[in-house]
């Protein structure tokens, strides 16, 4: 029983971790790609595109959980989203 126990545990950790990398790497996509132009603020002030923002927008698509204060305009951030959820989705229930 101890051998499934350490398996699943290191499954579990590895897929932590490979999350963790990937919401690190789109919160830099996001916030190298797209302009403060390309989303749409609805609760936010002017001036809150900064990196925190992006992270935490990244945080809330991954999770699917979503949020209306901020939404892509473009089509380029709106594909990255799309690949965003998708690899998450696929990561979370290979």
């Amino acid at each position: 029983m101890l051998i499934f126990y350490n398996l699943f545990k290191k499954y579990l950790v590895n897929k932590v971790i490979l999350m963790t990398i990937l919401i690190v790497i789109f919160t830099f996509l996001y916030h190298s790609l797209c302009d403060e132009d390309d989303f749409q603020y609805t609760n936010l002030e002017e001036d809150n595109y900064n990196l925190f923002n992006t992270l935490y927008f990244t945080i809330a698509t991954t999770s699917t959980l979503g949020d209306n204060s901020t939404s892509p305009k473009s089509i380029k951030c709106k594909i990255l989203v799309f690949i965003n959820i998708l690899l998450m989705l696929w990561i979370t229930f290979y």
